[in-house]
């Protein structure tokens, strides 16, 4: 078994039965793409919930985030940046691994 998936099995493993999935950040910014630049906080928050349903977020460095935080994370390491109060994907500082 690799680290990452020992890590979300044990993440797992701690929560209860009512507790939210698990999306990547990959797949958050994959969603916001699919709605360029007319997305606020408050719009994919909504989108989100409504699309994936209850979820937590986790990154390549098997990190473990809820919306607000992911968001910050993505914003602080130029993933993503606000125009006008949207939400913008930066792809050319996305990761290029899988």
């Amino acid at each position: 078994m690799t680290p990452k998936i020992e890590l979300i099995l044990n993440y797992m493993d701690g929560v209860s039965n009512n507790m939210s999935k698990l999306l990547h950040a990959h797949e958050l910014m994959d969603f916001i793409l699919e709605y360029p630049n007319k997305m606020t906080e408050t719009n994919l928050k909504y989108e989100v919930e409504k699309r994936f349903g209850d979820v937590n977020f986790t990154s390549c460095s098997n990190n473990f985030f809820t919306f607000d935080e992911i968001l910050l994370f993505l914003f602080e390491r130029n993933k993503i940046e606000y125009i006008d109060d949207k939400i913008k994907v930066l792809t050319e500082y996305r990761c290029d691994h899988d």
